[in-house]
């Protein structure tokens, strides 16, 4: 609806595309396997949310993420918040997982707080890499200044 009224009085034409951007890369940090804190799922609660009283268990704070029966995706939500730029899955994970990951948002020299590239190291076995990665854009194309009603 949003997108129809931008249309209608702003005069707005934009296009989507696919552009290479600087970004990270999410991997396996090791081959023999991965982290303590992260396990194959017998639960997919994308599918199972009402059914499964196991699925409503969990949650995400500023500096913590517990989540049963989850696909990669969902991790992968909350590693590009915190990366500040896009992030392409190259794990090969594919099933569900539960996840459980903390890490602290403080940057205080000498501080011994883990930052979440630490944590997802150390708790679950994967990496952020830097790379240029494929990011979907929304480029504008002509917008206007809408006239007065």
């Amino acid at each position: 609806m949003l997108q129809a009224v931008l249309v209608d009085r702003f005069k707005l034409a934009f296009h989507r595309e696919t552009r290479q951007v600087d970004g990270y890369t999410l991997l396996r940090a090791r081959r023999d396997g991965l982290g303590p804190n992260i396990r194959p799922s017998a639960f997919d609660c994308e599918k199972q949310m009402l059914a499964e009283p196991q699925c409503r268990k969990g949650g995400i704070t500023a500096t913590s993420f517990t989540i049963t029966g989850a696909h990669i995706w969902s991790l992968l939500q909350l590693v590009i918040g915190h990366a500040n730029g896009p992030v392409a899955d190259e794990t090969d994970l594919t099933g569900t997982y539960d996840i459980e990951l903390q890490w602290s948002n403080d940057v205080a020299p000498g501080d011994d707080a883990t930052s979440i590239f630490t944590a997802l190291s150390e708790q679950l076995g994967l990496k952020l890499e830097r790379r240029r990665v494929s990011a979907e854009m929304f480029v504008v194309d002509h917008f206007e200044k809408p006239m007065a009603d």
